[in-house]
């Protein structure tokens, strides 16, 4: 059984990105910031998401930058109307990692991964039934859970691309809190197990007026040298709506993969 180690942090092909803007025109979307921060404080790398609409449901874009600006990863997320169970694809040019959640063309969904640019792609057919919290469908899940009762907590499966599996995990709402003078609500995701308890968990915080995503604590889908998933504490900036972002988002999916920042 995969342990929670492995857990990490939504599907469209750079092909596919780059008319978007031009087939769909202007390009309302949220954008925002956000930096994320080693265990000792250092920053160990960046993301600029967008969040629009698309024909095939809402889409979100990231781009990870190294801490001089130079992008090394990319991930398109597409929700086809299942915000908490998105199709994904995430690049990492560094090793040339990829995973991810895709359509066959027989309409089912298959997982995939491939551990470096000399390895070979593993896939497999994906559970839907029920379907799992995936990538940052977590956001939508824990949004659907905003009054949570904190006595009680729930299950569910979350997917591990890198795994082909996934894992139960129990979500609980945490006491909220005021920090920096910001009301915030918060969530706590840790296994659903007897020894859950020993394991790494993820927090999330929202600031509980706009309730925007506001910081998130755990294991990311982000890698070190090593290959293993970094440990981070991931601080968010306020989204800011884009009347037209076509522009923005075409140029985040034609930038090269140049960065090569170590991430230790």
């Amino acid at each position: 059984m995969p342990t929670f180690r492995t857990l990490p942090r939504l599907a469209l092909g750079l092909c596919l990105a780059l008319p978007l803007a031009r087939a769909f025109g202007a390009t309302p979307a949220v954008h925002l910031e956000a930096r994320a921060y080693a265990d000792d404080g250092h920053l160990l790398y960046r993301e600029s998401h967008w969040i629009f609409a698309t024909a095939e449901g809402r889409t979100r874009l990231v781009l990870y930058r190294c801490p001089d600006g130079e992008p090394f990863a990319r991930k398109w997320v597409r929700d086809h109307g299942r915000p908490t169970s998105p199709d994904v694809d995430l690049e990492d040019a560094r090793r040339g990692y990829r995973e991810g959640v895709r359509r066959r063309a027989d309409g089912r969904r298959e997982v995939f991964v491939r551990r470096d640019a000399g390895s070979a792609e593993r896939s497999a057919l994906l559970d839907d039934a029920p379907a799992p919290v995936i990538d940052a469908g977590f956001d939508a899940f824990l949004r659907a859970q905003w009054n949570l009762d904190p006595d009680t907590g729930l299950s569910a499966p979350f997917l591990l691309p890198s795994r082909l599996g996934t894992l139960d995990l129990k979500v609980r709402r945490l006491p909220d809190q005021v920090i920096d003078g910001r009301p915030v609500r918060r969530f706590r995701l840790g296994l659903d197990s007897l020894v859950g308890f020993a394991l790494p968990h993820l927090d999330v915080a929202y600031d509980a007026r706009s309730r925007a995503l506001w910081r998130f604590r755990g294991i990311a889908n982000i890698r070190n040298v090593a290959g293993r998933n970094l440990s981070v504490r991931t601080d968010f900036a306020p989204p800011e709506p884009i009347d037209d972002a076509s522009a923005a988002v075409q140029d985040a999916a034609r930038q090269p993969l140049t960065g090569r920042c170590p991430l230790r």
